[in-house]
């Protein structure tokens, strides 16, 4: 799954461009550590990063396949069951 959000968003610079102007986002350049990793917090799952909102937040991709959200202020919730959603 990686390897597809690889190809089809992180390396499309006009799509990653139109996500930024319009949803406030900027998909990094490849899958990597979470900014809040090393906040001391303690996660069930493991988890990588891929894009970040204007807020600091990020979102992340959990090693079950579930795409989660980290905000800038420590909220942690489920954004999509998978990439699909």
């Amino acid at each position: 799954m990686e390897n597809n959000l690889n190809y089809i968003l992180l390396k499309n610079e006009q799509l990653n461009t139109l996500f930024m102007h319009e949803y406030d986002t900027y998909f990094y350049q490849q899958v990597q550590e979470a900014r809040f990793s090393d906040n001391y917090e303690i996660y069930s799952i493991a988890y990588k990063a891929f894009v970040q909102n204007g807020r600091g937040g990020e979102y992340v991709f959990s090693e079950d396949g579930i795409i989660g959200f980290i905000s800038s202020e420590g909220n942690v919730g489920r954004a999509a069951e998978s990439l699909d959603d």
